[in-house]
């Protein structure tokens, strides 16, 4: 996968960084062997920065609104500090706690943590290497918002083609009934904006037996060219619902980051009043 020149400079500032904290960390254990706590001088100052860290890692989520400020960056330049960022503060974070689980609260803050570092992740991999492998099947790209005003206009465009055929030449009036019993029980219902899934015509190789089986009817020759454009159609129909679920799997996995992101913004303030408390 290529790197382009803001993801390397996002990787060398944060890569950077986090040798540098490491580093840090490694002098200070030597200094004192015994380790430091997490509320400590040099424990606070790492808890800090891994807080503020992963506070710039959640304004992605703000970005529409950031972006209309004159001065705002891009949500590109948000999204990869979001991404290198919220890595990083894991070093920051580790440095925070020693190395060391701690309490139950701080258990659960750290299972949340991963959970979110995990979720957010597989989701960047999902959204970098599916839309890849659907276009590698010459599937037509579209935003998911239109696919069921073009699922309307399929049916229509069938529909046409449906007079056109039936009204072509009084030679297919004999295969007529056959053809019309097929749009009307298949065809149109899967060209429809709710997406049969049981249809014959949502698997390949059926929908390709179901149209051979239709051509030797009386009077296909006339329509050869109608048929073949209703074919294309269902087609069509298969190719938007590999969008639609190409969109679920790139951007479903949101419904379950943001609200780990939630939980874990609530668990720190609750960990960082806890640990000031006591």
């Amino acid at each position: 996968m290529p790197i382009d020149a803001l993801q390397k400079r996002w990787i060398i500032v944060s890569a950077t960084a986090a040798t540098v904290a490491l580093a840090v960390y490694g002098w200070n254990l030597d200094a004192h062997p015994q380790g430091r706590t997490g509320g400590s001088i040099f424990g606070l100052w790492y808890g800090l920065v891994g807080s503020l860290l992963m506070v710039f890692a959640g304004l992605l989520a703000a970005r529409r609104k950031l972006l209309r400020w004159r001065y705002a960056p891009s949500a590109r330049w948000l999204l990869q500090g979001h991404v290198c960022l919220g890595l990083l503060s894991v070093v920051f974070l580790l440095g925070h706690s020693g190395f060391h689980w701690g309490g139950p609260l701080t258990k659960i803050l750290w299972t949340v943590y991963g959970l979110t570092l995990v979720t957010g992740m597989a989701g960047l991999a999902m959204q970098k290497l599916l839309p890849r492998f659907w276009t590698s099947l010459a599937i037509e790209e579209m935003p998911y918002e239109q696919i069921p005003h073009a699922c309307r206009l399929l049916q229509r465009h069938a529909d046409r083609l449906l007079v056109e055929m039936c009204g072509a030449q009084h030679s297919l009036e004999e295969g007529a009934a056959p053809l019309r019993e097929f749009f009307v029980r298949l065809a149109r219902p899967y060209l429809a904006e709710r997406y049969l899934r049981s249809s014959p015509l949502a698997r390949p190789l059926e929908a390709q037996a179901l149209f051979d089986s239709l051509k030797p009817q009386a009077g296909f020759d006339g329509v050869r060219s109608q048929f073949a454009e209703l074919e294309h159609l269902c087609r069509r129909r298969r190719h938007l619902h590999y969008l639609a679920n190409l969109h679920w799997w790139t951007n479903g996995w949101l419904v379950i980051h943001v609200p780990l992101a939630l939980a874990l913004l609530v668990l720190g303030l609750a960990h960082a009043a806890v640990a000031l408390y006591y």
